[in-house]
């Protein structure tokens, strides 16, 4: 406190006391340590000052202030690899500022590891696919790829294609990253299953009884294929493959065959074949005399035939004696 004496030959007079502050710009004297860590952990910096108050803490990485970091010491949890860099301080008064030391602080990562690759697999085509991968290592970045070009937007841990389509088909694999290193998965295969489709159908056929007859089927997809063919829409136990031969047709086999043919993708049926079993054409001979006949004669020969059923029409044949003309 100061005050001032006025004297002269009167008196004496003295003035109100002064105060006089003297005021300490900031100085620290404590600075902030670097420190490294691993992924996931708390990290403490602290740092400490003298100077006239009050002081004012604001920290910073890489020379960017953190907002609401304004405190002697600042706490960082679950550290990512985003963290790491160099933290300060400037402590700040009405007299001036200061900046700490630089504390550097490592987050530590290990490289990518692969626990679960993904599984090769086969789907019906219009179904969905799901491929996916476990993986540590921490900050992990995915890159989905098949027959090894990367695939557009597939960066997650798991690749879902909907709708697939034969032109998905191939092989997939994912490259896993982080800063410690990169992996790629092994290769997953995705096969694209297609339903049946009936190419070539079974044909109508018409037979005399003890004929044999083959009725077949030709099938595109995907394979393996389950057929099984019916009669009347009665299945034919043992008829399962893509031909069907009956070694001698008799009447009770006639009827209408059909064959359906499945796999996981779907199924589909042939159109109807029909089997008709006619009953063989009778035929007759009859001699006639060798001679007695004149040229230009007509000559009238008569036969009798039983035959049950539908006839379409009938047939001569005329086997002439040596030197004979018709």
């Amino acid at each position: 406190s100061y005050s001032v004496a006025v004297t002269n030959l009167v008196a004496t007079v003295t003035s109100n006391p002064v105060a006089l502050t003297v005021l300490s710009p900031p100085v620290i004297t404590t600075h902030p340590i670097g420190v490294s860590t691993t992924l996931g952990q708390s990290v403490s910096f602290t740092a400490s000052a003298t100077g006239t108050g009050p002081l004012i803490y604001a920290w910073r990485l890489n020379g960017t202030a953190l907002a609401g970091a304004t405190t002697t010491t600042l706490t960082l949890s679950n550290v990512q690899p985003a963290d790491a860099g160099s933290y300060s301080v400037v402590v700040t008064n009405t007299v001036g500022s200061m900046i700490s030391n630089a504390a550097v602080l490592f987050v530590q990562l290990d490289a990518p590891a692969i626990s679960t690759h993904p599984a090769s697999q086969t789907v019906n085509a219009g179904a969905t696919a799901t491929m996916g991968v476990g993986a540590t290592g921490g900050a992990l970045t995915y890159q989905w790829r098949r027959n090894g070009a990367p695939l557009v937007g597939a960066t997650g841990a798991t690749l879902v294609l909907s709708s697939v389509t034969t032109a998905l088909a191939g092989s997939y694999d994912v490259t896993v990253t982080n800063p410690a290193g990169t992996l790629t998965s092994n290769a997953a295969i995705l096969g694209v299953r297609l339903p049946p489709l009936i190419a070539t159908a079974p044909q109508s056929q018409a037979v005399i009884p003890g004929s044999a007859v083959t009725f077949s089927v030709v099938v595109t997809g995907t394979a393996p294929f389950t057929l099984q063919w019916t009669r009347n829409g009665v299945p034919i136990n043992g008829a399962n493959a893509a031909t069907l031969t009956i070694a001698s047709a008799q009447a009770a086999d006639a009827g209408s065959y059909a064959v359906r043919v499945s796999n996981p993708a779907g199924s589909v049926s042939s159109s109807d074949a029909a089997l008709h079993v006619f009953p063989a054409l009778p035929h007759a001979a009859h001699a006639i005399a060798t001679s007695g006949y004149r040229a230009g004669a007509t000559v009238t020969v008569t036969n009798t035939l039983a035959y049950t059923g539908a006839v379409a029409g009938l047939g001569w044949q005329v086997l002439l004696p040596a030197g004979w003309t018709f």
